[in-house]
């Protein structure tokens, strides 16, 4: 028995959520540098949030099944496994422990001040994850005054769960 071409994909992997990990970084030269106590410009500032969880491939009896009579010359591009978690990321929260600037006081939600760079549209609305995936979280605005912060993160998971993170203290200047 076989297939030409993409046959039906039975390869998977599955995971669960456990936690993240939220770390600061010096976005001021060709790369990040990670800072753990150190004074820096806020616009060089920039927060990595790591998620960690399992990750359980499927079962030995779930496989693909090739033709043997097509050549490796005959090329196709099938879809690769999907990830699969019933750990979908609702809400992402990063507050600090000093007041940033008269629009937000010490724990108020600062993530409006970030940018990110994402194609599933993370900050806006729910997106799933896979185990030691980064995601970089860019400062673009100055706080009112030189303050010596901790950056904590809180995420919301479909289930419930609430998992959070911080940083350590990161003097930021304006």
């Amino acid at each position: 028995m076989g297939c030409t071409g993409c046959c039906e994909n039975y390869e998977c992997t599955y995971g669960e959520l456990e936690s993240v990990e939220f770390r600061a970084f010096n976005n001021a030269g060709p790369e990040p540098v990670e800072i753990t106590i150190d004074t820096m410009p806020a616009l060089a500032f920039m927060l990595q949030l790591t998620f960690r969880g399992t990750k359980t491939e499927c079962p030995e009896n779930a496989s693909n099944h090739g033709n043997p009579f097509i050549s490796s010359a005959y090329a196709y591009k099938c879809i690769g496994p999907d990830f699969q978690s019933p750990d979908t990321i609702v809400s992402l929260t990063i507050t600090s422990n000093e007041t940033f600037n008269e629009n937000y006081p010490a724990g108020e939600d600062l993530t409006p001040l970030f940018v990110t760079k994402v194609d599933d549209g993370f900050l806006y609305g729910p997106v799933g994850w896979t185990p030691d995936l980064e995601r970089n979280y860019y400062l673009f605005s100055k706080p009112s005054e030189t303050a010596t912060h901790r950056f904590f993160a809180e995420l919301v998971l479909s289930d419930g769960r609430l998992i959070k993170d911080s940083t350590n203290f990161i003097t930021l200047v304006p």
